[in-house]
């Protein structure tokens, strides 16, 4: 099996990707982005040593991955992310994270969908058994388990999950409507590149477990319409597919 890089190791607070997002509106570069997270995070999160290598610089790491200028496919994602901010919602502000956590690690994408998944077949998602899948599909490392938990956990501080009836046990928090084309649209493309590139079938937009805190409700054919970063096209027999526009 390949050793893929799991990189979303640190629970992550919802107050520190809104700073995060923040910061990128203004459009700085990663050197001031990451100088200015540092500061915030000073009487937030213990350095326990010195240097990016810390336990604060890991924070660092995983937020700027998220927010921080990239490149390409995610570039356009996050440019994208980064002009929808100004007129978001703080519940909004929650989607357009989940759009950028799914396009930039694909890790994060993998718990999301074992997580939606177990939640619309048992009502609940136990720790133990979203742990059990990314094993599966990410090999027995104290990695896999021990970023599967911090990730539960950093849904849980956004108001995604809650804490069920035992420990260990998950359920959903409130479902939020997306309603508006251009949140609908960022949160496909984070989906299509955590898939890298494979095609949504249209009418599992609104199922898919991986957007599991989210309903989508425009109609999947808005989506295709003027939309700069995805396209919807239709294939025989009818069916329609939602795919990354511009290759």
């Amino acid at each position: 099996m390949t050793r893929r890089i799991v990189g979303f190791d640190r629970k992550i607070e919802r107050e520190w990707l809104d700073y995060a997002a923040a910061q990128a509106s203004e459009g700085l570069s990663s050197q001031d982005m990451r100088s200015r997270l540092w500061d915030f995070l000073d009487s937030r999160v213990s350095a326990g040593s010195s240097g990016w290598n810390s336990d604060r610089g890991k924070v660092i790491t995983v937020l700027m991955r998220i927010w921080g200028p990239g490149e390409g496919r995610y570039e356009r994602l996050r440019q994208g992310a980064v002009a929808a901010l100004g007129g978001a919602s703080p519940q909004s502000r929650i989607a357009l994270h989940w759009a950028l956590c799914l396009g930039s690690y694909p890790f994060f994408a993998d718990v999301a969908r074992a997580t939606g998944q177990h939640l619309a077949l048992h009502g609940e998602a136990q720790l133990s058994e979203v742990r059990r899948r990314l094993v599966e599909g990410w090999g027995d490392r104290a990695v896999t388990r021990r970023a599967t938990q911090r990730i539960l956990r950093s849904m849980i501080d956004w108001g995604v999950l809650e804490d069920g009836p035992s420990r260990g046990v998950y359920v959903s928090g409130p479902v939020q409507p997306v309603s508006e084309p251009a949140l609908g649209e960022l949160l496909v493309m984070g989906l299509l590149l955590a898939q890298d590139g494979e095609a949504i079938p249209a009418e599992k937009l609104r199922s898919h477990p991986a957007v599991f805190p989210f309903q989508v409700e425009q109609d999947v054919l808005a989506l295709g319409q003027g939309a700069s970063l995805v396209r919807l096209e239709r294939e025989a027999l009818g069916s329609r597919y939602l795919r990354l526009a511009g290759g």
